[in-house]
């Protein structure tokens, strides 16, 4: 029997739980834990899971922001959620995969990545460094590659102006046509070639 993938619940307190809650029955019967900030909101997100309390910080406190990141972390790798269900957010921290890296820029958040690495069994290769330098060079995302880069990455995300990205389909459908075009093809033929296609 397949397992279903892990839930994060994450709000504060207050308006940000409640519009949460009206989305209950989404995720009613799968395997949650959550993340707030009041012992009140445990209260009631109890029966959905494991309940964790952080401390309340904003752009104010950046020390309380930096605490607050810590103990997120922490908990994100000891649950390892596959899923994190939140409402609107300044920014969004995640790791390097190609989902969630266009679906952020999809949405025009800020965006600051840590790819996961092979070095402690996340990730088959380091695939998702590749793929957050790229994005970080032209200029879409910030990159920490080390959790001792997070302090600084979040005091540059205050002022980060993410790059304007929009998908040119046209652009690859030509660039695909050129490959196929050069394409040797006929019986026997064996020898295989690639093309890398970008839409940004």
């Amino acid at each position: 029997m397949q397992r279903s993938a892990r839930i994060c619940l994450a709000a504060s307190a207050g308006g940000h739980a409640s519009q949460l809650m009206r989305l209950q029955s989404c995720w009613t019967g799968m395997d949650c834990f959550s993340v707030t900030t009041s012992a009140a909101v445990r209260r009631q997100w109890v029966r959905f899971g494991r309940v964790y309390i952080v401390e309340e910080s904003n752009r104010q406190h950046p020390l309380k922001v930096l605490r607050t990141l810590v103990s997120c972390g922490r908990i994100t790798l000891v649950e390892r959620p596959a899923v994190i269900i939140t409402t609107e957010a300044a920014f969004v921290i995640s790791h390097a995969g190609m989902g969630s890296i266009m679906i952020a820029l999809e949405h025009r958040k800020r965006l600051l990545v840590l790819p996961r690495l092979k070095r402690y069994g996340e990730v088959v290769n380091n695939h998702q460094v590749g793929c957050a330098r790229r994005f970080a060079e032209l200029g879409y995302l910030l990159a920490a590659y080390d959790t001792a880069e997070l302090p600084l990455r979040l005091r540059e995300m205050e002022s980060f102006v993410p790059a304007c990205r929009s998908s040119d389909a046209d652009k690859v459908a030509r660039r695909i046509a050129q490959f196929l075009a050069q394409v040797e093809t006929g019986p026997g033929y064996r020898k295989w070639r690639t093309v890398g296609v970008s839409s940004g």
